[in-house]
């Protein structure tokens, strides 16, 4: 698909969860092998109370799905993201824009089959300068996107997602994806350098049966990052439930007993936990302008 010049949404809200909390628009980049997406988001009553935008599983995408405008780029992806971006930035919200890379697939999973296409967006992403940019990945090429994440400053965050502290559990539920020690590594070499660290443990899956597990896994957490955000695999709405039954996830869960990680508050515990340990973990970065930003990009 083409660029399109439509790119006109009437923001009204606001996002009141996660690292968009505080932002009237979210546009969600995502790198594949054949090409670019980008999605351009409001905040609506759909979004209201969850953050839609952690980074899903192959089985995932299709759940809570945000409401936005699709574009797709399979050729001059680079060019066709930077029309839209330069389109973007002309608008009064751009300084409450928040930038994802990574939300229905991993920019930085079998990077080398999308090594262009995510590096097109890395590239855009510091032409332009976003007010917020949050890249999401669980693969320690991550850190191909320190550069940008220092230049970015304290208005660059990393999300790494954690969604359990048993590396059975990654093997079980997850296969293919990264082991929890290279996440963990990761996460601290992006810390180590400065950069804002988040885990997102989204869906929480088995952990542990005690409430011995529950202090380990809350120690973890708390120890190799910044801040935490959770979201359930299920947030308990009708639109959800037949697509979530057909996952392989929800049928592993439900064969191994483990149907306590299908309901829509199986982290209130593991939350609570860290509310009351390591209160920091769970609050959000204030959004806030980018000083200068528009006056960068009109003199450029």
């Amino acid at each position: 698909m083409k660029y399109s010049s439509d790119l006109k949404i009437e923001e009204v809200n606001t996002f009141t969860k996660g690292l968009a909390a505080g932002a009237t628009r979210v546009v969600s980049l995502n790198a594949y092998p054949n090409g670019v997406s980008l999605t351009v988001h409001k905040a609506s009553a759909t979004t209201m109370g969850i953050d839609p935008f952690s980074l899903r599983l192959k089985e995932t995408r299709d759940l809570m799905v945000p409401q936005g405008r699709f574009f797709v780029f399979r050729e001059d992806f680079k060019s066709e993201l930077e029309k839209s971006f330069a389109s973007l930035s002309k608008k009064r919200t751009w300084d409450r824009t928040v930038i994802y890379l990574g939300v229905f697939s991993d920019p930085f999973h079998s990077f080398s089959k999308k090594f262009a296409q995510t590096m097109a967006c890395l590239d855009v992403i510091e032409k332009f300068s976003p007010a917020r940019v949050v890249i999401q990945s669980r693969s320690k090429m991550l850190l191909a996107a320190l550069p940008l994440m220092k230049k970015l400053g304290n208005r660059a965050f990393a999300v790494i997602p954690f969604e359990t502290r048993l590396e059975k559990s990654i093997v079980r539920y997850t296969p293919g994806q990264t082991r929890l020690e290279e996440r963990l590594n990761t996460a601290s070499g992006l810390r180590q350098q400065g950069i804002d660290v988040s885990f997102s443990v989204s869906p929480i899956l088995p952990f542990g049966d005690t409430k011995g597990d529950l202090w380990k896994f809350a120690e973890v957490l708390t120890a190799y990052s910044d801040r935490i955000l959770m979201e359930p695999l299920y947030h308990g709405t009708k639109s959800e439930e037949a697509s979530l039954k057909l996952t392989s996830i929800a049928t592993k869960l439900e064969s191994d007993n483990e149907t306590t990680f299908l309901r829509s508050n199986c982290h209130e515990e593991l939350y609570s936990l860290i509310e009351r340990v390591s209160s920091g973990h769970l609050s959000l970065p204030e959004m806030k302008e980018a000083e200068g930003l528009q006056l960068k990009l009109f003199a450029a």
